[in-house]
C-alpha cells in the first residue's frame, strides 16, 4: 500500500489541518504558517474568508513534498 493511501485511510479524508499536516510532516504549525506567509513549502486550500478562512493541505501534495525532501544517504 502507498502512502497516500495510508494517509487516506488514517484520517478518512484528501486533505489535512495544519495540526495533522504537522503530525505527519513533522514540521510544526508555526513553521507551516510561516511557509505559507513566505510563499514556500507545501502547497494548501484557502476555504472562507480572508481573517476566518481555513487552511487545508492536500494528501497529494504532502506526499510529494515528503517524497521530494528524503535524504539518499550512502
Amino acid at each position: 500500500m502507498d502512502l497516500l493511501q495510508l494517509l487516506f485511510n488514517k484520517y478518512g479524508k484528501a486533505q489535512l489541518t495544519p495540526d495533522e499536516t504537522s503530525e505527519v510532516t513533522g514540521r510544526s504549525k508555526i513553521m507551516l504558517q510561516k511557509d505559507r506567509m513566505a510563499g514556500v513549502g507545501l502547497r494548501y486550500v484557502k476555504v472562507g474568508k480572508q481573517k476566518s478562512a481555513k487552511v487545508y493541505y492536500p494528501l497529494t501534495e504532502i506526499v510529494d513534498f515528503l517524497d521530494n525532501n528524503q535524504v539518499q544517504t550512502s
